[in-house]
């Protein structure tokens, strides 16, 4: 399955994988029939975060997710979808790792995860975000693990439709995808 996109309308998704599994409270919500994960339906049907986030409040896919799913609109908007929880971007900008935030106090969220602090300190203190400075915060805060390296990183330029992509750790080379072009040349895939 894919594990981030755009789409032309400028939303993006990505995952990130948390290592707990917590149930979806369902009470109030529909069972999911769409002919796809409701991440990628929302991809195909959803121009805003305003969208996602009420196909979320509606309706469920699974009763559990060991996952987050982090989407962001070309309006600027963002939300972190979580098993038990939606948190919706506050101040200009959204940090999202390897943990629930739910879970975590506001202030403890820097303990909880070293990385998130890196990144929130850098974009708090940005004069202004650019692709190379997002390029810059997620150089700083990929993971080297053997366990679990960072594989791609992807920058998204949701007004203009293009996307950076960086290779494991190599942040000096950079694969730049028109999105535009990209959907004129019909169904077709890369190897990274």
């Amino acid at each position: 399955r894919a594990q981030g996109g755009m789409n032309d309308q400028g939303l993006f998704f990505d995952f990130l994988s948390v290592a707990k599994e917590l149930p979806i409270p369902l009470e109030g919500k529909q069972l999911y029939t769409g002919t796809n994960f409701i991440v990628y339906d929302a991809m195909l049907q959803c121009a805003t975060v305003e969208c996602v986030v009420e196909m979320f409040e509606k309706y469920y896919d699974q009763e559990t997710w060991s996952m987050q799913a982090h989407f962001g609109d070309v309006t600027g908007e963002s939300a972190v979808i979580e098993p038990q929880a939606i948190l919706r971007q506050r101040g200009g900008y959204q940090v999202a790792t390897n943990f629930y935030q739910s879970t975590v106090a506001p202030e403890g969220r820097a303990l909880a995860c070293p990385r998130y602090k890196t990144a929130s300190e850098m974009l708090e203190g940005s004069p202004a975000l650019s692709v190379e400075y997002m390029r810059d915060v997620m150089a700083a805060v990929h993971q080297d693990e053997q366990r679990s390296p960072t594989v791609y990183t992807n920058v998204y330029d949701l007004t203009n439709r293009m996307v950076y992509l960086y290779y494991f750790a190599d942040y000096e080379h950079v694969a730049v995808i028109d999105l535009e072009e990209e959907l004129a040349k019909g169904a077709h895939a890369y190897d990274l």
